[in-house]
């Protein structure tokens, strides 16, 4: 018997949860965007090559998902962000066919203490969300080791999604969002018009942004 496939099979429901400074506070700051992009029809249908396309988009979007507001750690709370922990599940199997993607913002990776208490709220999430349930709240204190030097090794995320220039991401920089998706922000004219041909893929999958929490 050959599978039956709708329309709304041949698009990926992607729901994406950004989250900032605040964590399971009704304070906490929010990105919550929807994408729908068009699967390859050879995979159509296939749970494990949508899951792995999936994770190839997740890839490629990163620079858009980073640089698309003024963001903080959501651990210390004060650092700026430099970092995203992601967190990915796919129920492909089900029509339409679906992946969330959580975002964790944070000031540093590897052996940060904020990193490392991101990465357990990330394990408990993806335990508690491949049941069908959501982000469940632990126990932490917010805090850091601020003794440790911070390695500028990734620009902030509240600069430009183009030059990644560190004054662009100083709180009250006048930037402006691509007026296409309302996701990705850029600096200048000049900055957005070198970085169509990068976004625009990324640009066409967005359906909605909405933003929780934030000045906009």
């Amino acid at each position: 018997m050959t599978a039956v496939t709708t329309s709304s099979d041949a698009k990926l429901h992607i729901t994406i949860y950004s989250y900032g400074p605040g964590t399971y506070t009704p304070q906490q700051k929010i990105g919550h965007f929807e994408l729908r992009p068009t699967i390859p029809p050879p995979i159509v249908g296939n749970p494990a090559l949508i899951h792995l396309w999936a994770q190839g988009l997740a890839t490629e979007m990163v620079n858009d998902l980073k640089h698309s507001n003024q963001w903080d750690c959501q651990i210390c709370r004060v650092r700026p962000a430099r970092e995203q922990n992601f967190n990915i599940i796919s129920f492909t199997e089900q029509s339409p066919p679906l992946t969330l993607i959580f975002i964790h913002n944070v000031c540093k990776a590897s052996t940060n203490l904020c990193h490392r208490i991101v990465q357990g709220i990330a394990r408990k999430a993806q335990a508690i969300a491949a049941e069908g349930a959501s982000e469940p709240p632990i126990d932490f204190n917010p805090w850091t080791d601020f003794d440790t030097p911070l390695e500028k090794v990734s620009g902030l995320a509240s600069s430009c999604a183009k030059c990644h220039d560190e004054k662009t991401g100083v709180k009250g920089y006048r930037m402006s969002r691509c007026s296409g998706c309302r996701l990705v922000r850029y600096c200048c004219p000049g900055c957005q018009r070198a970085d169509w041909n990068r976004h625009k893929k990324v640009c066409r999958m967005v359906e909605s942004v909405v933003w929780e929490n934030f000045d906009e």
